[in-house]
């Protein structure tokens, strides 16, 4: 399955966007600094915390987060290398009899940081972006940005349920057994992401995860 996100959503949505600044400061570090410094009272961060750590946490409004950072690159004439089209439209969406297109919100924004009314519009509108398409096949699965435990909670069950989700698709780093259970109204998937490319660094990865 692939997971999308609307033709609204820029190229480095919030998560890729913060990735992509980290990249580019590191030739200039001081950038962070003075981020921290200019907009420190506005967020909660532990001593000692990543930029990138403290930026997804949900005590951080996603939406929040965006607004400072696109402040702060606006100031500096920056804010338009990060404002192309993620996605511009059907072209882009090749239909294929084995796979099926799935919601990961409009944003790409830490759900449980958000109100539920910003749930919502992140949940609705990226599945209506998608049954807009009539010649791909979609799923009913949301994927949820992030997929860990801490990035969502009830409110994000509950409202997936109301706009027609059938199951949550979760990144915990698990491996599906038969003794899981779901913590909600919705059924959870699991899925793994190693990063690795070798055959047997898989292999270590797989069995790894098998074992506990």
């Amino acid at each position: 399955m692939n997971f999308l996100q609307p033709q609204t959503a820029r190229v480095l949505p919030q998560s890729l966007l913060m990735m992509g600044i980290v990249q580019c400061w590191r030739s200039s570090n001081k950038w962070v600094g003075e981020f921290e410094q200019r907009f420190a009272g506005r967020f909660t961060m532990r001593p000692g915390q990543s930029f990138y750590r403290y930026t997804k946490n949900p005590a951080n409004n996603s939406i929040d987060v965006e607004n400072a950072l696109d402040e702060f690159l606006e100031d500096r004439g920056t804010l338009a290398s990060f404002s192309e089209l993620y996605l511009q439209g059907e072209a882009m969406l090749k239909p294929h009899p084995l796979i099926a297109y799935g919601s990961h919100s409009v944003n790409h924004y830490v759900m449980s940081s958000l109100s539920e009314q910003e749930q919502w519009r992140e949940i609705e509108e990226n599945r209506r972006f998608l049954n807009s398409f009539e010649n791909v096949q979609t799923t009913d699965v949301f994927s949820v940005p992030f997929g860990g435990e801490r990035d969502y909670n009830d409110a994000t069950m509950q409202l997936a349920v109301e706009a027609g989700h059938s199951a949550l698709l979760l990144s915990r780093g698990m491996i599906q057994k038969g003794e899981h259970v779901d913590r909600g109204v919705l059924p959870e998937i699991d899925r793994l992401m190693p990063r690795t490319s070798s055959a047997e660094g898989l292999h270590s990865f797989l069995f790894d995860k098998a074992a506990v």
